[in-house]
């Protein structure tokens, strides 16, 4: 942080100022089930799983690579069209997204909160951070 700082300061505006800190990561679980082609089911979901961890990252995530956008949230339409991408891929059958909780301490520390949905929205100062995705495969060699 110190580092960080150093560099900012003598580049800020005269007269402001601005906080550094550490983002709240809102744990998120990804569970999906695709149907694969004439490529092994095992290395489909493989690099399906490998592809989630990268999308739902802060620092590599998103559509860009580039890191997840604070604030921005998860829905389930660019994680589908992500998946169709994956080689031996014939069809996304379904996505669905679970707040996951990264505490410890609590009787859901560790575990999927809710119900599946669509979209989890994020606080501004917020970024996802991926956690114990599923990828079921049906078919395939």
């Amino acid at each position: 942080m110190q580092a960080i700082t150093s560099h900012l300061a003598p580049r800020r505006v005269l007269g402001s100022t601005f906080e550094l800190g550490t983002p709240f990561y809102q744990g998120v679980s990804v569970a999906v089930l695709l149907r694969a082609g004439s490529r092994s089911a095992e290395l489909v979901r493989q690099d399906a799983l490998e592809r989630l961890y990268r999308f739902v990252h802060p620092t590599l995530g998103g559509r860009s690579g580039t890191g997840w956008p604070f604030g921005e949230a998860l829905h389930t339409a660019p994680i589908a069209e992500m998946l169709r991408a994956v080689p031996g891929v014939e069809d996304v059958i379904d996505v669905l997204l679970f707040e996951y909780d990264l505490r410890g301490g609590t009787e859901a520390a560790g575990q999927r909160v809710g119900a599946g949905r669509d979209v989890i929205p994020l606080d501004e100062h917020s970024l996802f951070l991926s956690a114990h995705h599923q990828v079921v495969v049906r078919g395939g060699a």
